[in-house]
């Protein structure tokens, strides 16, 4: 019971937080100690879209997936123009990286297979994990 109060307010905050900035909803997270503006996706339609077909993320940005359930969620890199960095995240603890993700693996779109529940993805450009010591354990605030 007590999981899913945090969860309920996890999802409260981000989504009462979201701001509308060139169409797309928008909210701070400190993540490794760093401020990184995401764009919160939560319906079907912007899930299915995520990055691909845009030239970059923009430095210190991310895309955040909040899902309804937690559960292994396989992401891919179809359409994808850069390489990422995926982490998956449990209510606010980061449970697994990928890092360096690239576009395709011998000739196919990459699919990223995650061992451990979440109900959170975030990707980052490929390469933030890394400069910024993230690592498994570490914690997502919400930023006011």
């Amino acid at each position: 019971m007590k999981k899913i109060l945090i969860i309920s307010l996890f999802l409260v905050l981000i989504l009462t937080a979201c701001q509308k900035f060139e169409n797309k909803e928008k909210i701070n997270i400190l993540l490794g100690g760093e401020s990184i503006e995401v764009e919160v996706v939560v319906n079907v339609e912007d899930r299915v879209a995520g990055l691909s077909n845009q030239e970059n993320l923009g430095d210190d940005r991310g895309m955040l997936f909040v899902e309804s359930k937690k559960k292994k969620h396989n992401f891919w890199m179809k359409d994808m123009r850069f390489p990422l960095d995926i982490v998956y995240i449990n209510d606010k603890e980061i449970v697994e990286i990928f890092k360096n993700v690239p576009i395709k693996t011998k000739g196919e779109y990459t699919s990223i297979n995650p061992n451990q529940k979440a109900n959170f993805i975030l990707e980052l450009n490929a390469g933030w994990c890394d400069l910024h010591n993230l690592k498994i354990g570490d914690q997502i605030e919400y930023q006011k």
